[in-house]
């Protein structure tokens, strides 16, 4: 079931008519009509308001459930172990082909990143991620000499 048939029935339940939460939205009838059968898609800070006009969550609104949730939202931790995994794939001998493929699409944008890395940029990349997972600023890391200075093509020998 998809989005604009929970905004129909949500919207009966409640009791008001098109026009009704048009208005109270502040969009023609027209426009929700086009909500309600699927043509056009609901901006994120409309649904939050549908939400409140429905008294429901925005997931019921949405038809998403607890499984899907948990699949569309990966926590910070596996997003930063993700990547030093990328980093340590670039960094060895293994073969790097067969492990592109098996990446989603936006791992697979941060696989290309890292992989137009230098080796420094690579390592040095490699500890800010660590700062940022420990929830250390990298800059006071860098003050205290954890992080070495960056070398940049133009710096002179």
């Amino acid at each position: 079931m998809g989005y604009n048939i929970n905004l129909k029935i949500a919207r009966k339940k409640a009791g008001y008519t098109q026009k009704q939460v048009a208005d109270m939205l502040g969009i023609s009838q027209n426009n929700y009509s086009y909500w309600e059968q699927g043509k056009v898609n609901i901006n994120s800070s409309y649904l939050e308001q549908l939400s409140k006009i429905f008294d429901c969550k925005v997931e019921e609104l949405l038809n998403i459930d607890e499984e899907e949730k948990k699949k569309a939202n990966k926590t910070v931790e596996e997003i930063f172990d993700k990547e030093f995994e990328m980093i340590d794939i670039i960094q060895s001998d293994k073969n790097k082909g067969s492990y592109y493929f098996n990446l989603d699409y936006g791992e697979r944008f941060t696989f290309i990143f890292l992989l137009l890395m230098s080796k420094e940029e690579l390592a040095l990349h490699k500890l800010y991620l660590q700062a940022q997972k420990e929830n250390v600023n990298p800059l006071e890391w860098y003050i205290d000499g954890k992080l070495p200075r960056p070398k940049f093509d133009n710096d002179e020998q």
